[in-house]
């Protein structure tokens, strides 16, 4: 029992219970009790990781892209994620939200999101490069369509989703017995992102 009364004093989590007690000179005492109750109602202050958005195609979020969160009445909080939402861009990239949810021990939660996102910017990778074709002259063109529809016998591959084939003529196109005897072509792999490389 201490003398005084408990006004400035500080409560821990939970129920605790004060009594006051009167005594008169002649030893008679008086006593009355009360209950001070202490409730967490304050949500956790969460902090979502920065924003990743030029991570290369195919990565995943790094062992940092976590939330911090901190309570007034609990050391530690818990913290969960998931993936929330995923927004599909050109190839394989993509954005990836993620949600981060902190919860103390009184059940009071907040929350937070955050992005990871992919992006394509190296070029497809030439694996055969183009090869000259022969034809004779009577059948110059028909071989030359063939030719260009193979694109050259060219192949080529990308990390980030497809390639297609252009070509482009250097200089002039008609062939046949009265065209040119031979003509340059370059042709260009395109991924999906517009990254191009040529042979």
């Amino acid at each position: 029992r201490a003398a005084g009364d408990a006004e400035g004093d500080v409560f821990n989590l939970g129920m605790s219970t004060v009594c006051y007690f009167i005594e008169d000179s002649a030893g008679n005492e008086s006593t009355c009790c009360f209950d001070v109750i202490i409730m967490d109602c304050e949500s956790p202050r969460i902090q979502c990781p920065s924003d990743i958005l030029n991570a290369a195609c195919g990565a995943t979020p790094p062992a940092s892209f976590v939330a911090a969160a901190r309570d007034n009445c609990d050391a530690s909080v818990t913290i969960t994620s998931q993936l929330f939402n995923t927004i599909s861009g050109c190839g394989s990239t993509n954005i990836e939200v993620y949600q981060f949810i902190a919860t103390d021990d009184a059940g009071n939660t907040s929350q937070c999101f955050a992005q990871f996102g992919t992006v394509d910017a190296v070029a497809p990778v030439i694996t055969t490069g183009a090869s000259d074709g022969a034809s004779t002259c009577l059948s110059a063109d028909i071989d030359l369509l063939g030719w260009l529809n193979n694109n050259g016998g060219a192949e080529a591959n990308d990390a980030c989703g497809t390639v297609s084939w252009s070509y482009e003529f250097v200089g002039g196109v008609m062939t046949g017995c009265s065209g040119a005897p031979n003509v340059t072509v370059t042709f260009t792999a395109t991924d999906e992102c517009g990254n191009s490389t040529t042979t």
